[in-house]
């Protein structure tokens, strides 16, 4: 099985989400996990054991040529995912999970164009920690995880 992650946010939130790529190569055990970072992020992924591949995707490119954004969008429907998961809210976010030729689309409920998702997840209410809010793209109860399993994590080549 193959997934797709969009993860565009910010380095902090890219950070944080870490927890939610272990949590989902557990409950998908033998997945490839294929993420869609900000690039200039991809580094501090490089060498997570949770994702197969790091796909770096240029926001400022796109702005400026629509061609760049359709070429990214061919390349990876050529990937075939069978299941994307797309913890953002802006409409590129969803787009890119549509034409990516996933199956089941996943994402909250009140994003942009929330319409081309499969399945849509009621945005947690306020207050909860951001990690809870990506936990709920995937579990029913999410605050009944434990904490140690929502802790960021970073992994560094020994030199």
């Amino acid at each position: 099985m193959k997934i797709l992650i969009i993860q565009t946010a910010f380095l902090g939130d890219l950070i944080l989400t870490t927890s939610f790529f272990r949590e989902v190569k557990e409950k998908y055990k033998d997945a490839e996990i294929y993420l869609i970072v900000n690039k200039g992020t991809e580094d501090i992924l490089a060498d997570n054991p949770n994702i197969t591949k790091i796909i770096p995707f240029d926001k400022s490119k796109v702005k400026n040529s629509i061609l760049y954004f359709f070429k990214f969008i061919q390349n990876l429907r050529k990937e075939k995912f069978e299941l994307c998961i797309s913890p953002h809210f802006s409409h590129r976010s969803s787009l890119i999970a549509y034409f990516s030729g996933s199956k089941e689309r996943i994402g909250y409920e009140k994003s942009g164009f929330s319409f081309l998702h499969t399945k849509k997840i009621p945005r947690p209410l306020r207050g909860k920690h951001e990690v809870d809010k990506l936990f709920s793209l995937i579990h029913d109860f999410p605050e009944k995880i434990p904490l140690s399993k929502k802790r960021p994590e970073l992994f560094f080549r020994e030199s």
